[in-house]
């Protein structure tokens, strides 16, 4: 889907909000649950889908600007910074306590994180293994949460109440695997985030801004995909 990729507007720059309309018989249609901007979306046949604004409330001038999609999301790649948001609770979720000088950037909706089936940080037992123990055992489901991401650690919150941090100085790398799973090593070893309900690529966005600072702050260097 479209809002895979474009999974912030890029003209008021909000998470989340824009939602791809189907129409029967009708172009389909790209909408803005925050500003109201409106895009009729069409498919040119070796190039690119493109998207023209057809009504833009907050913005009149934007108004019958007809870009391809490429260059709507380089725009909204330039409205893309580190901002910190409000660390709240949800169902099933408390909020989560931040230290000094920590600051949260990013939190998701339900995700479902696999692990490998040895690490106990989840199953339990001593870490024991070597890595050549380790090829052998596969992952293991751990169950569903949410991640939240600060500009010190990634946070596990699964619904049964578990929480897992992860030192952001200690992970190697999250990458993008087939825009399906968030696949993270930390510590040599694996874990895999699955996103039903959001963009992988806002999340490997994110990472990358924040490895940044990592990099800036400590040395530290945490490789992630290209966005």
């Amino acid at each position: 889907m479209i809002t895979d990729l474009l999974w912030r507007c890029p003209l008021c720059a909000t998470n989340d909000a824009l939602m791809q309309q189907r129409r029967l018989f009708r172009p389909p249609q790209l909408r803005c649950r925050h500003c109201g901007t409106t895009w009729q979306v069409r498919r040119v046949i070796g190039d690119d889908y493109w998207l023209k604004v057809i009504a833009s409330p907050a913005t009149q001038e934007q108004v019958g600007r007809d870009l391809p999609l490429a260059q709507w999301y380089a725009r909204l790649k330039e409205t893309v910074a580190l901002a910190p948001i409000e660390a709240t609770s949800v169902p099933s979720h408390p909020a989560v306590t931040l230290g000094d000088g920590e600051r949260l950037y990013l939190a998701s909706r339900t995700v479902r994180l696999a692990a490998e089936a040895g690490d106990p940080l989840f199953f339990g037992g001593a870490d024991t293994d070597t890595p050549h123990d380790r090829k052998e055992m596969g992952s293991a489901r751990v169950g569903q949460g949410r991640l939240l991401l600060t500009n010190q650690r990634l946070i596990w919150q699964g619904v049964d109440g578990r929480q897992v941090d992860f030192a952001l100085d200690k992970l190697n790398s999250a990458y993008a695997t087939f825009n399906v799973a968030l696949v993270l090593l930390y510590g040599m070893r694996l874990y895999s985030v699955r996103f039903t309900q959001e963009s992988l690529l806002k999340w490997i966005t994110y990472f990358a801004y924040v490895a940044k600072e990592i990099k800036a702050a400590s040395g530290h260097l945490i490789t992630t995909s290209n966005y």
